[in-house]
């Protein structure tokens, strides 16, 4: 006889199922991690949604505990004919919410009339816990109803802040220090307009410089004689450039932004022979899709253990109607402040049709939101330093360009001590203490070296 599955099972399972398309349908969204179930643990904790002032959707940080229990209508739902219902909470169960630093939210689910009910689990329930089993009262008053949208109104004021001031912590920023870069722009005075009229009968790309051409301005981070002679006698006007020091470029709004463009251009060449593309909708980076499969797996480095294994950073998906890729993804920006620059990596996703063509966005807006919202800070922290791991190159960080002409070079992470902290029960969360004193001591290194 193969095994067999009770309907205990199945009715426990479609509970669950009826408070994510609850919560799903909500608005705001209401994020529902859950968890591992056993007899009477936790089954996950919900997150309140808020709308912003620019109309958008962000996690709020308060956070509820939630139990789910199902049954048919009867057993340990004794219906009276007033609408009103117990549950018979036993004294294991009543024992295991109190030790929560978080409130407690108890759903029941009936089968019977496919009704959610919600309750949070007050103090007094508590001391029930002295006996062996406790009634717990419901009523319709407690029925979480599809299209009403008010659990945030009636269950609010019960939720407890993701951050607490009682918990400092040592934290992983997603900032990271850029040791070496350009430290002049140079203008040259060019024939060509734009980009496509330069290289249109200049197709040596490989023998150009890195550049910006705006109205018929040639700008760059370095000398471009003698190294590129070629291009400097098809393109330029003369050879003799405006040069702008590094007081003065970050100081003027417009040169730092002609300083960031062309970092970017650094980068976007460096990632390109790592397999990483750029789309420009989105402005983002992606791991590209190989041509002879639907999957691509790097090498990942446990935070943890510190063991390689590999991590798959291009995955093909099908729900329904709907067939896809899924990249690991991220953007950069950057930062200046007391003199010095960083970068900000920022993890993300991608969705593609054939590793390229992206989806409606309406798509990627669904899929991406449902990653997110079941994503926990050891996870993101987790994707940081896949991408960390996979961009560095060298033993200070990530050598994004080393040549006589440029110099670029990002550091590893920044971590900061801070005064708060998030309490939570996943201890792998935390990273060790000596591979966050090793990380520190390069970056403090790095910032005391001579800048190129």
């Amino acid at each position: 006889m193969g095994k067999i599955v009770n309907d205990t099972h199945i009715i426990g399972e479609r509970g669950v199922i009826r408070f994510h398309d609850y919560c799903n349908s909500h608005y705001p969204y209401i994020s529902f991690r859950e968890v591992l179930r056993n007899d009477f643990g936790i089954d996950g904790e919900v997150e309140l949604v808020r709308i912003n002032e620019e109309g958008k959707k962000e996690i709020s940080g308060e956070l509820l505990k939630v139990q789910i229990k199902s049954s048919l209508g009867r057993g340990y739902l004794r219906k009276r004919s007033d609408g009103t219902f117990a549950f018979n909470a036993k004294k294991v169960d009543l024992e295991y919410w109190s030790k929560h630093s978080l409130d407690v939210l108890l759903i029941i689910y009936d089968d019977e009339t496919e009704t959610l009910y919600a309750k949070k689990i007050k103090q007094a329930d508590y001391l029930g816990a002295k006996k062996k089993s406790y009634p717990i009262e419901f009523s319709k008053e407690n029925i979480l109803e599809k299209g009403k949208n008010d659990f945030v109104s009636r269950f609010s004021s019960d939720f407890k802040a993701r951050v607490s001031f009682d918990s400092p912590e040592t934290i992983t920023t997603n900032l990271l220090y850029i040791k070496y870069h350009p430290r002049r722009l140079f203008f040259y005075e060019s024939k060509f307009t734009t980009k496509k009229e330069l290289f249109k009968n200049f197709p040596e790309a490989s023998e150009a410089p890195y550049f910006l051409l705006y109205n018929k301005t040639i700008i760059t981070g370095y000398h471009l004689l003698p190294t590129f002679k070629k291009f400097c006698d098809y393109s330029l006007i003369n050879d003799k450039p405006v040069i702008v020091e590094y007081e003065d470029l970050v100081k003027n709004q417009v040169y730092r932004r002609n300083f960031i463009e062309l970092l970017n251009i650094v980068f976007k060449d460096f990632v390109s022979t790592k397999g990483i593309w750029f789309n420009r909708d989105y402005r983002r980076y992606y791991f590209s899709k190989p041509k002879e499969s639907n999957e691509r797996s790097i090498s990942k480095t446990s935070i943890k253990t510190g063991k390689i294994a590999p991590k798959k950073v291009v995955t093909f998906h099908k729900y329904g109607k709907d067939e896809f890729y899924r990249h690991i993804a991220f953007e950069i920006d950057y930062v200046f402040n007391l003199g010095s620059w960083y970068v900000i990596l920022n993890p993300k996703y991608l969705f593609t049709l054939d590793g390229k063509t992206t989806l409606a966005p309406a798509k990627i807006t669904k899929y991406t939101n449902f990653l997110t919202a079941n994503e926990w800070n050891n996870q993101v922290q987790d994707q940081l330093y896949v991408l960390l791991n996979y961009l560095t190159n060298s033993e200070g960080g990530i050598e994004v360009a080393s040549t006589q002409e440029i110099k670029f070079l990002i550091s590893k992470f920044i971590h900061q001590n801070v005064n708060f902290g998030i309490p939570s029960d996943l201890p792998e969360m935390r990273i060790s203490k000596s591979r966050v004193k090793a990380e520190k001591a390069s970056v403090e290194k790095s910032k005391q070296q001579k800048l190129f």
